[in-house]
């Protein structure tokens, strides 16, 4: 059973569903997928506000110090920060996901282009829009830059092929 959790971009059913945790019939399958789509859509809508909004103590109060430890009420009460992190573990997933949003249908790698020196086209969009972000940032602390994004893969090996090259060993 998934462990209960205040809503936020899913409610608890809709984990318990995505987790294979609850069936739905499948004509309330469908909704269920609708429902997840549009909390997606809205809670990714909500970062806008949530960047210029937000004060930026209320950020670190999420996201903790430059080691990234969130602060619990607690904490906040004796103006301490913990040492354990946990919000921040979720950004590497939370990239991993708009990445393989922002590159749906695209075949993530081609083969010998990173050989060449070419980037994936699957990191393109996903490049532009950090690039976008860091800009953003960086304008609302009152400076311009030129920001440049690139993502070099060297030795990619499908997994399959790792794993059958690693068997003829």
């Amino acid at each position: 059973m998934s462990d209960d959790k205040p809503a936020a971009i899913l409610t608890n059913a809709q984990r318990q569903y995505l987790k294979g945790e609850k069936d739905y019939r499948p004509s309330v399958e469908r909704q269920v997928k609708r429902r997840i789509r549009n909390r997606i859509e809205q809670g990714l809508a909500d970062f806008t506000t949530l960047f210029s909004e937000l004060e930026q103590e209320e950020v670190r109060k999420v996201f903790g110090t430059n080691t990234a430890q969130p602060v619990s009420a607690v904490d906040e009460a004796k103006d301490e920060t913990p040492s354990s992190p946990t919000t921040a573990g979720s950004v590497p997933m939370a990239i991993a996901f708009f990445l393989r949003g922002l590159n749906y249908g695209e075949k993530p790698i081609h083969k010998g282009l990173d050989e060449i020196g070419e980037q994936q086209p699957a990191f393109d969009h996903f490049a532009e829009a950090i690039e976008f972000g860091v800009s953003q940032y960086i304008k609302e602390k009152g400076y311009t830059a030129n920001v440049d994004v690139s993502i070099e893969l060297e030795n990619t090996t499908h997994t399959e092929e790792f794993l059958e090259d690693l068997g003829n060993e």
